[in-house]
């Protein structure tokens, strides 16, 4: 049996763009057409009573399963006088599972006619033809494919096997080497469309859900598809071919009955499969959409006995997003409204006289479709199916567009009314309870919570490492979970609004069942969401402005600022200054380099909180003062020393003192001190044959505060240049915190 964590892999194709590569299939691998289409054989067709294609998408993970199989469609015999069997596979570059085990060389695409062989290693069919690298998760694909196979291998009867991982509603066969594309469920309506299949099945997981049945229901007479994960090698196709090929005017619902038993009895526990008669699929959607509209009109009253009976309907392994309809709709008949009873009655009947066959590996068997309906509020989710119609919503891409069953019934205005009346059909946990709970399957629970309640969750149990806790917020959306190993696991929730929350505890192993401990605990105080001052950074003597956003659904009564100052600590009221936000001004001494506060918040209902004491830092804005700048000697000349000396001061004390220069070949720092004369002073060796160099001063405070010279340039006395008389003119940038300053420092005459 598969891990749930499958299903994570399965559900990779959420909100992945399809792929805008091309999708070519050809009649021979040297001769592709121009259209990307695949052409006639050069060999006259010939009718048969039956062709099953298998599109094998082996380009991911279960590339060795997929030759696997191919193997087996073999040893059943392969194709006979009656029935073609053809293949198109594809193998993947990034996963060698498959060249290691079956000792491949190749990873392209290519189409098989598949004959009797005995080698469970090695292919022993026809290659019909090498594709190359194909898009097996583009729809173009499967019609291209379909296309050649009816033009060439035409019969009375055609089966199709779509072969990969699935993903539910988000779609079927992953491509690794086309950026992880799949197909999606209304792409492969679109791509099936004009075409009839006496039989379409898919061998892949969760795939058995009403919305997909009834999307494809135009192109086939009947479906066969998996309720649950499906273990990687999938059908049995050694033990279900060979009745095709014994029996080669069997209808496709005896096909999908053999393909069902088949696949059912080579495993053990954890299994399901239905085949489906998809003629009258419009009468079945009639009767669901009467139960939807009845559904709503009745959620006020029977909120939590639709909730029970959507919990007793969803068996293991079932997507969290979805619940067994044929066992909901047979659970609604226990107690509930006699319109309720009546409907579902009705719905009931329609699905019995579609359903051909349901097996299951399981002592009761699942019916084997589920239909989307969410646990828990899902608000994106639902928001993508109830508008199945937009290609986008909110400016995403809709993964769920297209879903003909959601654009013509009432079941997503149903899920929308279920998402609202959800706090009243789960259990809710009421604020310091613990609760013991036995579980078979996944449990969840409702909190009511106020706006600033804190809740914090803690589970425990003697199998904790199979136990993981989830909590979402009102959306739907996880906004903390525990998957450690710790013990107890917690997860922790600020709400921000008066709303509902949902704790989740998910089960991660095979036990049949599980003990464990769920307590919570509500801190009803004010919350501080944020506290901040303006300015961030303020100087000696500022005005500072004191924010802090609280939510407390209560109201607040009172919210204060202590702060400290040289006099001690002083209290003063915050106004509300905004949704939420309270703010008060202070003006500050100039003498107080350091100032300690908090706020104290009281709720109507009595409740208080203290923030943390904080501290906020007052800063020096005035830049350093440079005094003097000294060159000795003054006249330095070429190739000689000079000794450059840098008089400075700043009340809040100089941090370093930097010498940048340029001797014509690139400005070089310095940072000039010497502690043994405890002076800011730096000696240069000046290159031969320059005429001239240039230096910049930086002095920096502790606080940051900079000032910088403008470039002085320094005349070298080389004997044939003359001193300028003229008084040189230094500039200086002054660079204080938040403004700059220029102030001119005249150096003496010679």
């Amino acid at each position: 049996m598969i891990k749930k964590q499958a299903v994570y892999f399965m559900l990779l194709g959420l909100l992945v763009l399809h792929s805008s590569s091309t999708s070519s299939i050809s009649a021979h691998s040297a001769d592709h057409t121009s259209s990307g289409e695949m052409s006639r054989l050069d060999d006259a067709p010939v009718m048969k009573e039956w062709t099953f294609m298998v599109y094998l998408d082996g380009d991911n993970n279960l590339e060795a399963a997929a030759l696997d199989d191919i193997n087996e469609m073999e040893a059943a015999g392969g194709s006979t006088a009656d029935v073609n069997i053809i293949v198109l596979v594809d193998l993947c570059e990034s996963d060698s599972g498959g060249d290691s085990e079956y000792g491949v060389t190749w990873t392209e695409a290519r189409i098989y006619y598949i004959e009797a062989g005995s080698d469970d290693i090695e292919i022993e069919s026809t290659l019909i033809s090498e594709e190359g690298e194909l898009n097996m998760g583009k729809g173009e694909t499967l019609t291209n494919f379909v296309d050649f196979v009816m033009t060439n291998y035409p019969a009375e009867r055609y089966g199709l096997s779509l072969w990969d991982h699935g993903g539910g509603l988000e779609g079927i066969c992953w491509d690794w080497d086309n950026n992880d594309n799949c197909i999606g469920i209304n792409e492969l309506q679109e791509a099936l469309d004009g075409y009839h299949f006496d039989f379409i099945g898919m061998d892949a997981c969760i795939m058995g859900q009403y919305e997909i049945v009834y999307e494809i229901s135009p192109s086939a007479d009947y479906v066969g598809v998996s309720l649950l994960n499906e273990p990687g090698d999938g059908w049995d196709y050694e033990n279900f071919l060979p009745y095709l090929l014994a029996d080669p005017y069997m209808t496709g619902d005896v096909l999908g009955e053999h393909i069902c038993t088949t696949y059912v009895d080579q495993y053990g526990l954890g299994v399901a499969f239905g085949i489906w008669n998809t003629t009258d699929m419009t009468y079945v959607q009639t009767e669901i959409d009467e139960l939807a509209i009845v559904l709503i009109d009745n959620l006020d009253t029977y909120a939590e006995e639709i909730g029970l009976a959507r919990e007793l309907a969803n068996s293991d392994g079932y997507p969290n997003y979805g619940a067994e309809l044929y066992e909901f709709v047979v659970n609604l008949q226990d107690s509930t409204s006699i319109e309720i009873v009546q409907q579902a009655s009705e719905t009931q009947t329609a699905l019995e006289d579609i359903n051909i066959m349901s097996y299951s590996s399981y002592p009761v068997h699942p019916f084997g479709l589920w239909i989307y309906f969410p646990r828990i509020p899902n608000e994106d989710y639902q928001k993508f199916y109830a508008n199945s119609g937009d290609q986008y919503v909110n400016q995403s891409p809709n993964p769920y567009y297209g879903l003909d069953f959601a654009i013509n019934s009432s079941w997503g205005e149903f899920i929308y009314a279920w998402r609202d009346a959800l706090p009243d059909a789960l259990y809710t946990l009421s604020d310091d309870e613990t609760k013991i709970v036995t579980a078979t399957i996944d449990e969840y629970f409702a909190v009511n919570l106020v706006a600033g309640d804190k809740i914090t969750a803690e589970l425990t149990a003697d199998d904790l490492g199979e136990l993981n806790i989830y909590m979402y917020n009102a959306l739907g959306r996880i906004v903390d979970y525990d998957d450690t190993s710790d013990d107890p696991k917690e997860v922790q929730y600020v709400a921000t609004e008066n709303c509902s929350a949902y704790l989740g505890v998910i089960i991660d192993g095979y036990s049949l069942n599980y003990s464990y401990e769920l307590s919570i605990n509500i801190d009803s105080r004010p919350y501080f969401s944020t506290i901040t001052t303006t300015p961030e950074s303020p100087g000696f003597g500022a005005n500072v402005g004191f924010y802090s956003e609280i939510i407390d659904g209560h109201g607040l009564a009172e919210v204060i600022l202590s702060y400290n100052t040289t006099s001690g600590w002083t209290n003063v009221s915050m106004s509300e200054s905004g949704e939420n936000i309270y703010s008060v001004s202070i003006s500050n001494e100039e003498s107080v380099r350091c100032l300690m506060y908090k706020i104290y918040a009281t709720d109507n209902e009595g409740n208080s909180r203290i923030s943390a004491t904080k501290s906020l830092i007052f800063h020096e804005e005035l830049a350093p003062e440079i005094i003097d700048i000294k060159l000795d000697p003054k006249k330095p000349k070429s190739g000689e020393e000079v000794e450059i000396t840098v008089e400075a001061s700043d009340e809040s004390g100089i941090d370093k003192v930097i010498l940048s220069y340029d001797f014509g070949e690139g400005w070089k720092n310095e940072t000039i001190y010497d502690d043994d004369l405890d002076k800011y002073i730096f000696t240069l060796q000046i290159p031969e044959n320059i005429s001239f160099f240039s230096y910049q001063i930086y002095v920096f405070d502790t606080w940051g505060n900079c000032i910088i010279t403008d470039s002085i340039i320094v005349e070298l006395n080389v004997g044939t240049i003359p001193i300028s008389p003229l008084m040189t003119v230094i500039t200086l940038a002054v660079l204080a915190v938040g403004h700059l300053q220029i102030r001119t420092y005249k150096k003496k005459k010679e």
